[in-house]
Protein backbone atom coordinates (compact mmCIF):
# COMPACT_ATOMS: atom_id res chain seq x y z
CA UNK A 1 0.00 0.00 0.00
CA UNK A 2 1.09 3.64 -1.00
CA UNK A 3 -0.40 5.50 2.65
CA UNK A 4 1.80 2.95 4.71
CA UNK A 5 5.04 5.11 5.93
CA UNK A 6 8.97 3.55 6.23
CA UNK A 7 10.36 3.93 9.87
CA UNK A 8 12.60 6.50 8.76
CA UNK A 9 10.01 8.64 6.86
CA UNK A 10 8.16 8.17 10.79
CA UNK A 11 11.47 9.09 12.32
CA UNK A 12 11.45 12.38 10.76
CA UNK A 13 7.77 12.91 10.90
CA UNK A 14 8.39 12.79 14.68
CA UNK A 15 11.59 15.14 15.01
CA UNK A 16 9.67 17.60 12.92
CA UNK A 17 6.63 17.95 16.05
CA UNK A 18 9.75 17.53 18.32
CA UNK A 19 10.89 20.67 16.91
CA UNK A 20 7.58 22.35 16.32
CA UNK A 21 6.93 21.93 19.93
CA UNK A 22 10.77 23.22 21.08
CA UNK A 23 9.97 26.51 18.91
CA UNK A 24 6.54 26.78 20.70
CA UNK A 25 7.96 26.35 24.16
CA UNK A 26 10.84 29.20 23.68
CA UNK A 27 8.22 31.35 21.82
CA UNK A 28 5.83 30.87 25.29
CA UNK A 29 8.69 31.25 27.66
CA UNK A 30 9.74 34.85 25.36
CA UNK A 31 6.07 35.85 25.54
CA UNK A 32 5.55 34.99 29.35
CA UNK A 33 8.97 36.97 30.38
CA UNK A 34 7.49 40.05 28.01
CA UNK A 35 4.18 40.18 29.73
CA UNK A 36 5.96 39.75 32.91
CA UNK A 37 7.98 42.85 32.52
CA UNK A 38 4.47 44.40 31.11
CA UNK A 39 3.12 43.97 34.41
CA UNK A 40 5.70 45.26 36.44
CA UNK A 41 5.90 48.50 34.22
CA UNK A 42 1.89 48.93 35.16
CA UNK A 43 2.61 48.35 38.52
CA UNK A 44 5.36 51.36 38.60
CA UNK A 45 3.08 53.59 36.76
CA UNK A 46 0.39 52.85 39.39
CA UNK A 47 -2.21 50.71 38.18
CA UNK A 48 -3.17 47.84 39.87
CA UNK A 49 -1.19 44.49 40.37
CA UNK A 50 -2.87 41.87 38.55
CA UNK A 51 -5.62 44.25 37.80
CA UNK A 52 -6.95 43.31 33.80
CA UNK A 53 -9.32 45.74 32.08
CA UNK A 54 -11.70 43.05 31.11
CA UNK A 55 -12.51 42.03 34.66
CA UNK A 56 -14.43 44.82 36.15
CA UNK A 57 -17.81 43.10 36.54
CA UNK A 58 -17.24 41.31 39.91
CA UNK A 59 -16.55 42.83 43.34
CA UNK A 60 -14.74 40.90 46.06
CA UNK A 61 -17.02 42.37 49.43
CA UNK A 62 -15.02 44.42 51.93
CA UNK A 63 -15.31 43.28 55.42
CA UNK A 64 -13.63 44.92 58.39
CA UNK A 65 -12.30 41.83 59.99
CA UNK A 66 -10.47 38.83 58.26
CA UNK A 67 -12.26 35.67 58.07
CA UNK A 68 -10.21 34.33 60.36
CA UNK A 69 -10.56 37.04 63.15
CA UNK A 70 -14.16 36.41 62.74
CA UNK A 71 -13.94 32.59 63.25
CA UNK A 72 -11.78 33.08 66.23
CA UNK A 73 -14.28 35.54 68.10
CA UNK A 74 -17.55 33.09 67.16
CA UNK A 75 -15.11 29.76 68.47
CA UNK A 76 -14.29 32.43 71.53
CA UNK A 77 -17.73 33.21 71.98
CA UNK A 78 -19.26 29.67 71.97
CA UNK A 79 -20.36 28.40 75.53
CA UNK A 80 -19.83 24.57 74.27
CA UNK A 81 -17.12 22.84 76.00
CA UNK A 82 -17.02 20.25 73.29
CA UNK A 83 -16.64 23.04 71.00
CA UNK A 84 -18.29 23.56 67.27
CA UNK A 85 -18.97 22.17 63.89
CA UNK A 86 -18.07 23.18 60.68
CA UNK A 87 -21.43 23.98 59.59
CA UNK A 88 -22.75 25.89 62.94
CA UNK A 89 -19.43 27.92 62.70
CA UNK A 90 -20.56 28.72 58.79
CA UNK A 91 -23.74 30.13 60.46
CA UNK A 92 -22.49 31.90 63.28
CA UNK A 93 -19.91 33.54 60.99
CA UNK A 94 -22.47 34.61 58.58
CA UNK A 95 -24.73 35.63 61.23
CA UNK A 96 -22.25 38.12 62.52
CA UNK A 97 -22.51 40.32 59.65
CA UNK A 98 -19.08 38.76 57.76
CA UNK A 99 -20.19 39.53 53.89
CA UNK A 100 -19.04 36.29 50.95
CA UNK A 101 -19.46 35.69 47.77
CA UNK A 102 -18.20 31.97 48.07
CA UNK A 103 -20.51 29.72 46.00
CA UNK A 104 -19.87 27.05 49.15
CA UNK A 105 -18.97 29.55 51.75
CA UNK A 106 -18.19 26.04 54.35
CA UNK A 107 -15.51 25.36 52.09
CA UNK A 108 -13.90 28.74 52.66
CA UNK A 109 -14.29 28.28 56.30
CA UNK A 110 -13.13 24.37 56.24
CA UNK A 111 -9.74 26.26 54.39
CA UNK A 112 -9.62 28.55 57.34
CA UNK A 113 -9.79 26.46 59.83
CA UNK A 114 -7.11 23.82 58.56
CA UNK A 115 -4.75 26.55 58.10
CA UNK A 116 -4.80 27.74 61.02
CA UNK A 117 -4.30 24.45 63.69
CA UNK A 118 -1.55 26.67 65.78
CA UNK A 119 -4.75 28.74 66.85
CA UNK A 120 -7.71 25.95 66.43
CA UNK A 121 -7.98 22.33 67.63
CA UNK A 122 -9.88 19.85 65.49
CA UNK A 123 -11.42 17.24 67.37
CA UNK A 124 -11.51 14.32 64.97
CA UNK A 125 -13.99 11.68 66.19
CA UNK A 126 -16.51 14.27 66.98
CA UNK A 127 -16.01 16.95 64.22
CA UNK A 128 -15.81 19.52 66.30
CA UNK A 129 -13.57 22.77 66.37
CA UNK A 130 -12.63 24.64 69.54
CA UNK A 131 -9.95 27.37 70.63
CA UNK A 132 -6.14 25.75 71.54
Amino acid sequence: MSSELSVAQLERLLEGKRSQLDSLYRRREKLQKELSEIDQQIVAVGGGEGIRRGNKGRKRPKNEKTLLQVVLEVLGSSTSKKGMGLGEISAKVLESGYKTGAYKFENTVYQCLYNNTDKIHHDLPSRTYKLK
